[in-house]
């Protein structure tokens, strides 16, 4: 019963917070609400306020609020919006198709951070498409199904890939078909843990009882359960077969239609090829369709025959499922060959009608069924599938009434998405879009092709850079088709070859490859596999690392950096080593092979702690190296907030660096924000030089316990940038001053830094105006109102400190700035900083920090603190020498160091930002610190929260 009230809760908050949008009558329409029956509602008036359904009823009994939008349902039949549990999203042109051909709810089935990105982006309300479920990326032993697979050699490495796919907030995990049964049971027990279902393959390793006893929920093919049916096929096999499945709670995925597809392209492949689906799926995606790239149609009549009978059996053993109650979900498989994004769910329905199911059975399949599963194994908060009160607002308009002929789908009059309307007319104008971005990306496509098969690699470059250049991340390849064709270049039969012009060539193809794929791991592996082959060595580890950012424990990748010995880059001749990038190098090698687990402080705040990442780009700034193919300027953004609970998973502390594996911090992945009285103070750390966002976590962390929301933000070219693309970029060393340098005139010194300082500025100001967006209107409700942006501190270390100095002296909002041995202070701009500023050195660098702080100090508008800390080093203040504590040789205990750094920061912020405690005092309680108070000169307005 309390289920089933859900959905009217519902009702009640979305009508409070969609009143800035008019809601939608659908008025006079059939209803067919697919609640379990094959009923019929004649006549009925359905209102959608927001993305909810909040009443349906006769048209007569029903009132139509005051403003709302009237669309005429009279002679027409209103059905749920359709899903599809089975797709291969690889470019957004398909998100598109689906939406316009009324699917409204996608499960996407290998999942990367692309789709994530897009899962997001449709969430919002920034991308026009169903809303999108996703798997992880498969999960397989080693040697896998194919070599591009995730391919994972132990428990362990099985363990952690679960555990991070968690963590990153993907839905569903599904296995492949070459994990023992030892490792199912594994990936189980893991999914289990971490609060996720497990979907995927079956295996000739296991039996189907062993995989529903390990905890698999879903078989993703009919298909895939033929391999239980040793010999001829045997009608009471099939049938326990299927008991054993219901009786587990188990769901079949039926795509049948693709193989149907498949068997036709053998009879008439040109004329599929001219529909105007064709025309309309993605021209790389339509490459390995062509028959000069068919797997299927190189096999010859014998596949014909052999698909042709296969189908004949599928047809009929789904309908075996059917009778004994097997719940079945619709899904195609698109757009792997013969199943075109959203129209193909036209086809399946058509089978399942064939197979023997009523047209209500089969539209079933489609909306309440795979609603049903959605609620149990995703998100129970999903309500969608059927037309009741409090359900998703996720509806097709159709002509015909698809419960007397299910073909009647493929007419939709218009589709709602979430409760946006969208009209035939706007799906025509969104379908001739996607066609003709098709048509203008085929002959580029075609050309690339070309050349690659001729061995013409120059001029495939010329052609991909230029289709680039027009469409920026434009794809001239289907993945798997450059993947394997890849090899006629690398390899020599089964041997790498010696052929210096063909490892040229090969190096050339996957960085082409690389480049449009950088979600990829395989792509990164491979590319790496061809740099190794040629002798760069340093390249192929940089590939194969970034390939192991993308899916730690990817064995293929593993096994071939464990033969390599990579060259480590120069320093510039001159170069003074940073004290920031001790701690830093993502490829750098542990002197520990296997670290100890380390803990970082539990924070002492009130609250449990909840963090979420984001990038950002600047779209007025281009830069060499940016995530997902483009070349904006784009910043890592990392946040801390109170949290309502503790109930979401564990945030890992890195996810993406694999030196700092070993190191748990204390926040949850994305939970509630904490009720909170007033919005909370904003916090922005600005990282030093070579030292990642998360360095600061632990101050972070504590911040974030007492109400603050802290930002921290990874800055490319000052400091390691990772993305959750893979891609790493380095510090730029053209910022690295030499020893020289900075023994010399403060003037030269100044000078030095300020190309770097103006450049941080930018990527600050970016954060901050990101941040306040996010509190206007954040698209998960997760900060909207939630940061006092207009009450901001900020903390800076080493360049950091520099840069952050920078925006305190630009940003009005900045009530409170602290450095931590800040390099180079911009004295003339610093002196009279209208906010309240604390300085922070240790012991070795006070002589020289006073020389700089002396402008500062003598014209000071406010109170200016310097904070001596005794036996500390310049890094005490990040995580790392708890982290890593063999690679820092500090005279204070690390632990002991951080904790005094985090009391020292919170309290300054405590007093400026909150109005809280003694800052001046703080010296007095804290052992190896000093604390000197220079008072405030007030000739001048000041900043005060």
């Amino acid at each position: 019963m309390l289920r089933v009230s859900l959905p009217v809760v519902a009702i009640a908050v979305m009508s409070v917070s969609a009143s800035a949008t008019p809601p939608i009558a659908m008025t006079n329409v059939t209803v067919l609400p697919m609640t379990g029956d094959t009923a019929r509602l004649p006549n009925h008036t359905v209102i959608v306020e927001g993305d909810r359904i909040v009443r349906v009823g006769p048209a007569n009994e029903t009132i139509v609020p005051d403003g709302a939008r009237i669309i005429d349902g009279r002679g027409r039949f209103l059905m749920p919006g359709l899903c599809d549990m089975h797709v291969h999203i690889e470019d957004a042109t398909e998100i598109t198709l689906y939406g316009a051909y009324g699917i409204t709810t996608v499960l996407n089935m290998r999942g990367l951070p692309c789709h994530l990105r897009w899962r997001d982006e449709i969430a919002a309300g920034d991308r026009f498409g169903p809303t999108l479920y996703t798997t992880g990326d498969y999960v397989d032993g080693y040697p896998a199904s194919m070599s591009p697979m995730m391919s994972l050699a132990d428990d362990e490495a099985i363990r952690a890939a679960i555990k991070r796919q968690a963590e990153e907030g993907y839905d569903l995990v599904k296995v492949y078909s070459e994990l023992t049964a030892e490792q199912l049971a594994v990936v189980g027990e893991a999914a289990r843990r971490h609060g996720l279902a497990v979907t995927g393959h079956t295996s000739d390793n296991y039996s189907l009882e062993h995989a529903l006893g390990s905890g698999q929920i879903n078989v993703a093919h009919t298909d895939q359960l033929f391999r239980f049916l040793d010999g001829p096929r045997d009608e009471a096999r099939e049938r326990q077969l299927a008991r054993a499945l219901r009786d587990a709670n188990a769901t079949v995925t039926t795509s049948i239609a693709i193989y149907v597809m498949n068997a036709k392209h053998f009879e008439d492949l040109e004329a599929i090829l001219a529909q105007p689906e064709a025309r309309r799926l993605h021209p790389a995606l339509l490459q390995p369709w062509r028959r000069e790239n068919h797997r299927f149609l190189r096999r010859g009549q014998a596949e014909y025959e052999r698909q042709t009978k296969r189908n004949a059996e599928l047809l009929r053993f789904t309908k075996v499922l059917h009778e004994e109650g097997v719940p079945l979900l619709l899904g195609t498989d698109a757009s792997t060959v013969g199943a075109y994004p959203g129209w193909s769910v036209y086809e399946e329905l058509h089978e399942l009608v064939a197979a023997g199911l009523s047209p209500a059975e089969a539209l079933a399949t489609a909306t309440s069924i795979p609603g049903a599963f959605v609620r149990r194994h995703i998100d129970p908060d999903a309500w969608l599938g059927a037309i009741r009160a409090g359900y998703r607002a996720d509806l097709v308009l159709l002509e015909d009434d698809p419960l007397r002929d299910v073909d009647a789908v493929r007419r939709p009059i218009g589709v709602m998405l979430r409760g946006d309307w969208h009209p035939r007319a706007d799906l025509d104008s969104r379908l001739r879009d996607v066609e003709q971005l098709c048509a203008d990306l085929t002959p580029a496509v075609l050309a690339f092709e070309g050349h690659i098969r001729t061995g013409d690699l120059d001029a495939a470059r010329v052609v991909f850079d230029e289709a680039r250049r027009r469409h920026p991340g434009a794809m001239l390849f289907q993945h798997y088709w450059l993947y394997f064709y890849g090899f006629a270049y690398l390899y020599d039969g089964r041997e790498l070859t010696t052929d210096p012009e063909k490892l040229r060539d090969a190096v050339a193809l996957y960085e082409m490859y690389a480049q449009t794929f950088p979600d990829y791991h395989s792509a990164h592996s491979m590319l790496g596999r061809a740099y190794a082959a040629a002798g760069r060595g340093d390249d192929a580890a940089s590939a194969f690392r970034r390939a192991l950012a993308i899916a730690p424990g990817y064995a293929y990748a593993e096994a071939a950096l464990a033969e390599l010995i990579p060259v480590a880059p120069d320093e510039p001749e001159d170069a003074e080593p940073d004290p920031d990038e001790s701690a830093n190098a993502p490829a750098a090698a542990s002197p520990d092979p296997a670290p100890k687990r380390v803990q970082l402080p539990a924070p002492e705040g009130p609250h449990p702690v909840g963090t979420v990442t984001y990038e950002w780009q600047d779209p007025t700034r281009r830069c060499a190296a940016s995530p997902h193919g483009g070349d904006l300027r784009t910043i890592v953004v990392q946040i801390w907030y109170p949290a309502a609970n503790a109930d979401a998973p564990n945030a890992p502390y890195s996810a993406l660096s694999a030196d700092y594996r070993h190191v748990d911090g204390n926040a949850r992945l994305r939970p509630p924000f904490a009720a909170m009285a007033t919005p909370s103070p904003l916090v922005v750390i600005s990282p030093g030089r070579g030292v990642e966002r998360y360095g600061y976590t632990t101050i972070a962390e504590e911040l974030a316990s007492r109400g603050y929301v802290v930002a921290s933000v990874d800055m490319p070219e000052l400091g390691w940038v990772i993305y959750a693309d893979g891609l790493v970029v380095r510090p730029n060393p053209a910022f690295q001053p030499s020893r020289e340098l900075m023994s010399g005139p403060y003037e030269k010194v100044d000078a030095f830094f300020e190309p770097a300082t103006a450049m941080g500025l930018r990527d600050l100001q970016l954060a901050w105006s990101n941040l306040r967006r996010l509190n206007d209107a954040d698209p998960s409700g997760r900060l909207t109102g939630r940061i006092d942006v207009t009450n901001t501190g900020v903390f800076g270390h080493s360049l950091g400190g520099r840069i952050a100095g920078a925006f305190a002296e630009a940003n009005e909002n900045v009530r409170a700035y602290i450095s931590m041995e800040g390099i180079a202070p911009r004295r003339a701009r610093m002196a009279g900083l209208p906010m309240p500023v604390a300085m922070m050195c240790s012991s070795g660098t006070l002589p020289y920090a006073m020389d700089n702080y002396q402008t500062l100090i003598d014209g000071r508008r406010e109170t200016v603190f310097m904070v001596e800390l005794r036996s500390f080093g310049h890094n005490s203040v990040t995580d790392f020498p708890v982290a890593t504590p063999s690679q820092f040789d500090y005279e204070i205990e690390p632990r002991a160091g951080l904790l005094t750094s985090v009391a020292i920061v919170r309290d300054f912020f405590d007093v400026h930002l909150k109005g809280q405690g003694d800052f001046g005092a703080a010296g007095d309680r804290l052992a190896n610190v000093v604390i000197t108070e220079h008072a405030a000169q007030r000739d001048g307005p000041n900043r005060r929260p």
